[in-house]
């Protein structure tokens, strides 16, 4: 019989399926696999971990510094650009303002208004045009300005502040508008950093409370850079009106016996209000340098227990100041 043949003739093993392993089994080849790519933890010396996670952590409060200073420099230039802007637009818009006012004042006592040659009508016939231009911008971009306010000035400022606990938005309903819609007195209210003067609030007007029956008083903040700004604008387009007599005779337009009458006798409360229209710039622009150094406070290097290990999580956990910035990421806003 041939070689062949004899192995043709011998019996085929019986096929045993494999029996799959069960949960312990898996559990233990887990295990073994895991001790096998760390095993060369087992070698190390525990000066050796140690060390390593000193390093590390180094490493980390190293880089997180460099973006909190990066982020401090940002929002400092931000806050100083936004003060120097708005300050400057309202400070000339104002200027120009009063300009238009003593101008006519003193044509009306000087009795030359009606001659165009006359000192007081070429110097506001020379500046009326950059008055108008420079209301008309204000008038346009003036709730732009509140929020560039409010955020590089009010909430940078604000070291209790966390962007990513920042609260619903739309939460402040200061604005322009509610400012008309409460009848805001220019006359009557003032910023105020007194402790006990520094809120005002505005009582809801009958016809508002009749339309809706839910509103509340609306709270001014002298401590809102956004809120006096808002103040500011609002006075200030009041003044504008009231100097309508001004305006049109600088435009070299018809003024009316009526007009210019009421003009004659209203020149003390301009002037009233014009000093107040001073002083509401100088608050806001004494508050916005304030809010400045309150960012740049906020960035200053912190105390010896932000850079120890352990410590500087236990501090920053109970007082926030060992983090000027947050890196959490944004949770519920509602």
């Amino acid at each position: 019989m041939s070689t062949q043949n004899l192995v043709n003739e011998l019996p085929l093993a019986p096929v045993v399926a494999p029996t799959p392993a069960g949960g312990w089994a898996r559990v233990k080849s887990a295990l073994s696999f895991v001790d096998r790519e760390l095993s060369f933890v087992k070698g190390l010396s525990a000066f050796t971990v140690l060390s390593s996670i000193v390093v590390g952590y180094f490493q980390y409060v190293s880089t997180y510094q460099e973006k909190v200073k990066a982020v401090g420099e940002a929002q400092i230039a931000d806050a100083e650009k936004t003060y120097s802007d708005v300050s400057t637009e309202f400070a000339k818009a104002i200027t120009l303002q009063q300009y238009l006012f003593f101008n006519y004042r003193d044509a009306l006592k000087a009795n030359t208004d009606g001659d165009e040659h006359a000192l007081e009508a070429v110097n506001a016939r020379a500046i009326f045009a950059q008055y108008d231009e420079l209301r008309t911008n204000l008038r346009e971009t003036i709730d732009l300005l509140a929020r560039k306010v409010e955020t590089n000035l009010d909430w940078a400022s604000d070291t209790a502040r966390d962007p990513a606990r920042a609260g619903r938005v739309g939460a402040d309903p200061m604005s322009r508008i509610a400012l008309g819609g409460y009848n805001f007195d220019c006359d009557k209210y003032m910023p105020d950093f007194k402790d006990g003067n520094a809120i005002a609030m505005l009582p809801v007007p009958v016809a508002l409370l009749s339309e809706n029956p839910t509103a509340t008083p609306l709270v001014i903040d002298w401590y809102s850079a956004k809120h006096q700004l808002l103040a500011l604008y609002y006075c200030f387009e009041g003044d504008h009106n009231r100097i309508k007599a001004a305006r049109a005779w600088a435009a070299k337009t018809t003024i009316d016996d009526k007009a210019k009458a009421n003009f004659r006798a209203s020149i003390a409360q301009i002037g009233d209000s014009f000093d107040r229209e001073a002083l509401r710039l100088e608050a806001f622009l004494t508050l916005a340098a304030r809010e400045i150094e309150k960012i740049q406070v906020k960035f200053r290097p912190r105390g010896w227990y932000c850079h120890i290990p352990v410590l500087r999580e236990i501090v920053d956990g109970l007082t926030g100041k060992c983090s000027p910035i947050r890196t959490a990421q944004i949770g519920s806003t509602s």
